[in-house]
C-alpha cells in the first residue's frame, strides 16, 4: 500500500525492518540481561543532525521520482533506522525518537487517506510511551537491566 501511495523509502522501510528486526533480535539474544545505556546529549544531537542531513540528501533523491510528501518520507525512514539501531544498542533515548518518528508518520499516513496505518501508528506512539517510562523507571530505580 506503501508504493501505491507513493510512499518510496516507506516502502524500503519495511523490508529494512525484516533485517534490523533479525538484527536486533540476535544481538539481545547473545546476553544474558538487557543493559540500558544512555547517550550523551553531543552524541544525539550529532545523530539528529546526521538524520536531517540524510533525510534531505533521500529527499533530494526522490524528487527526480513522482513521490508524495517527499521529505516527511524521508524524515521517518531515516530517523526510524536510526531509532532501530538505538533500539538493538538498548540506548533509552530510542524512544523518544520514536515519539517523533509516529508523531510524523501519523500525519504522513493521514495525509495519504490511510486510516488503518494511521491509527497503527497512533498505537505505536502509545507503545513508544509506554516504552520509555518502563525503562525509565527500570533506571531510575536504580537497575539498568530490563
Amino acid at each position: 500500500m506503501t508504493f501505491i501511495n507513493r510512499l518510496y523509502f516507506q516502502s524500503i522501510l519495511q523490508f529494512l525492518y525484516i533485517f534490523l528486526g533479525f538484527w536486533g533480535y540476535v544481538h539481545w539474544g547473545k546476553e544474558k540481561t538487557i543493559q540500558i545505556k544512555s547517550l550523551a546529549l553531543k552524541i544525539n544531537l550529532g545523530l539528529v543532525t546526521l538524520g536531517l542531513i540524510l533525510a534531505l540528501g533521500c529527499s533530494y533523491i526522490l524528487s527526480f521520482t513522482n513521490q508524495n510528501m517527499a521529505l516527511l518520507d524521508s524524515l521517518v525512514c531515516v530517523f526510524s533506522i536510526i531509532a532501530t539501531i538505538l533500539t538493538a544498542l538498548k540506548y533509552i533515548e530510542n524512544w523518544v525518537y520514536w515519539w517523533f518518528i509516529n508523531l510524523l508518520a501519523i500525519y504522513l499516513y493521514y495525509m495519504q487517506n490511510m486510516e488503518f496505518t494511521t491509527i497503527l501508528y497512533a498505537a505505536y506512539l502509545g507503545i513508544s510511551i509506554y516504552g520509555f517510562m518502563k525503562w525509565r523507571a527500570k533506571l531510575m530505580e536504580g537497575y539498568d537491566e530490563l
